[in-house]
């Protein structure tokens, strides 16, 4: 009895929190959560399957890394100039990569979504009855109810045109600064 009550409160704490990550999502992120922790801008933690805010020690490391690079263009307030747009040329270079990266591996995982909707269905089309039908059934149904797209601030659509957003975004900024600057 007890084994039972065990089993059906494992079920309804999993069917109740939607929050926990899966863990080939977990692996697929940590490449690039690794580049941002070297790099500082890591947002958030994954512990135990849940996203946290990031650490105390993530924090630490960001504001020393902001604190060094101002230390560094302030002490050579000569050759600050080409300081500047070395630091700010790489730092551009290494965010675009590192997009241009997270929205590939993010295409990818929305391919792979398509061709199991797809495999659902020939499943589903193919087996009349029987339990792989219903695992089958199941797993369309967990697809078509909960999409999996990443969005970032209801905005952007993690997906292959991400880049080409971003860009459109920055090329209209720049025509409107400039043409305010020639009124």
């Amino acid at each position: 009895m007890v084994f039972i009550t065990r089993t059906r409160c494992n079920q309804l704490s999993e069917c109740l929190s939607y929050d926990i990550l899966d863990e080939k999502f977990i692996k697929l992120c940590h490449p690039y959560r690794v580049v941002q922790k070297i790099l500082g801008s890591c947002r958030l933690d994954i512990k135990d399957r849940f996203v946290t805010p990031p650490t105390l020690l993530q924090k630490f490391y960001t504001t020393s890394i902001i604190c060094i690079t101002m230390t560094i263009i302030i002490s050579t307030k000569n050759r600050a100039l080409i300081l500047d747009f070395l630091i700010m040329a790489t730092m551009t270079a290494l965010n675009i990569c590192l997009l241009l990266l997270l929205s590939i591996r993010s295409e990818m995982f929305l391919r792979e979504v398509d061709k199991t909707k797809k495999l659902s269905n020939t499943i589903l089309s193919r087996y009349l009855d029987g339990p792989l039908r219903q695992k089958a059934k199941k797993m369309l149904k967990i697809i078509e109810r909960d999409t999996p797209r990443f969005c970032v601030y209801n905005m952007w659509y993690m997906d292959a045109r991400l880049l080409l957003n971003i860009f459109a975004i920055i090329t209209n900024a720049f025509v409107i600064i400039l043409q305010f600057s020639f009124t």
